[in-house]
């Protein structure tokens, strides 16, 4: 199957007669691969970004790696003048899964 991106957007507002609280990601399906997901989890707009791999294809260190990569493109994206192209972008290089 491959990597996947799930972006999710809800309205996580919640209010209890005036009493707030915050919603959080308890649990998410079986990953295949390699999920990353996007969660807007606060009424101010604030994303949750969670890379969900499966262990027997990526350990530990990997995992960071490849958070890190992905971090840094999105901080690229984040600079980068509206018009770059994305092939254009400068961010850390993702390392090959161990297979």
């Amino acid at each position: 199957m491959g990597p996947m991106v799930n972006v999710m957007k809800f309205d996580y507002r919640l209010d209890f007669a005036g009493a707030t609280a915050s919603m959080r990601t308890m649990s998410i399906p079986l990953t295949i691969d390699m999920t990353v997901y996007f969660f807007q989890t606060a009424a101010d707009g604030t994303t949750e970004v969670i890379l969900d791999v499966h262990p027997e294809l990526f350990g530990p260190r990997e995992t960071d790696t490849h958070m890190d990569g992905i971090l840094a493109l999105l901080d690229a994206i984040e600079k980068a003048d509206p018009h770059t192209p994305v092939r254009d972008l400068t961010a850390a290089p993702v390392p090959e899964a161990a297979g």
